[in-house]
């Protein structure tokens, strides 16, 4: 069983990930990461509002915020091509191109860990809270390295 689920799992992110709408678009590289960090800062705001109180408790919300996270940076690390460093507003660092390898596999981590936590996301906000705080810190992590303050 578990197996059929790590199958379905990654077949579901590969074909999301052919027919995502950003990552589908003919647009300039900045841009479409953009649109896919935005995506993934609204999904992150979903689950945000729950742990705040602000919102009630979903593990379905939860699971498709998380589905929204892991798709979206299973793409991201793409649309960072040589020539992509200035421009349409980006707040991304040079820190990227210079450390490439690091910058794809932590995006590559966080989709695998948003996959495993939406397929297994806990019943309760109680036993949701850690494991959304310790999610975040993945963000972080890739922020002060890869990303500027605003």
């Amino acid at each position: 069983m578990k197996s059929r689920l790590a199958i379905a799992a990654a077949l579901l992110s590969i074909s999301a990930a052919l027919i995502h709408p950003a990552s589908s678009q003919d647009g300039v590289p900045q841009e479409v990461r953009q649109d896919l960090m935005d995506e993934v800062g609204d999904a992150t705001g979903v689950m945000g509002n729950m742990v705040r109180g602000r919102t009630d408790y979903d593990p379905g919300a939860v699971a498709a915020a998380l589905q929204t996270i892991s798709e979206n940076t299973a793409v991201f690390a793409d649309y960072f091509p040589e020539g992509s460093e200035t421009g349409y507003e980006t707040e991304a660092l040079p820190a990227i191109w210079e450390n490439k390898a690091d910058f794809e596999r932590l995006s590559q981590e966080m989709s695998t860990k948003a996959a495993e936590l939406a397929a297994a996301v806990p019943a309760d906000l109680a036993s949701f809270q850690p494991v959304f705080q310790d999610f975040t810190r993945g963000c972080g992590a890739c922020h002060e390295d890869y990303r500027q303050d605003n």
